[in-house]
């Protein structure tokens, strides 16, 4: 995983309105608590949809915007992160990790 650069943060500021969510999430790299990694993601996951929806969108449209992140939830996601922790940027047109 990569850190996020300078670039990528004003990319993220000057998207235009709409929703956008950001998830962080601190990650264990080894132990008895790297299978609670996964767990805890789609624990987050599922609270931004309610977020979501509770703000007024639409369940199909929180869906679909939170779809790219179920995407990346995979086994070979979960060993490159290590302990870096995670931070997920969604939008309309941005999906950064």
């Amino acid at each position: 995983m990569q850190l996020i650069s300078k670039e990528e943060i004003k990319t993220l500021i000057e998207q235009p309105k709409g929703n956008c969510v950001s998830i962080y999430m601190p990650t264990h790299p080894a132990g008895p608590e790297v299978p609670q990694n996964p767990i805890r993601f789609k624990n987050l996951i599922r609270e931004a949809q309610t977020r979501l929806i509770d703000a007024g969108l639409e369940q199909e449209d929180a869906i679909a915007l939170l779809e790219k992140s179920q995407e990346i939830d995979t086994q070979e996601f979960w060993e490159q992160i290590g302990e870096q922790g995670l931070a997920i940027f969604i939008s309309d047109k941005i999906f950064r990790y």
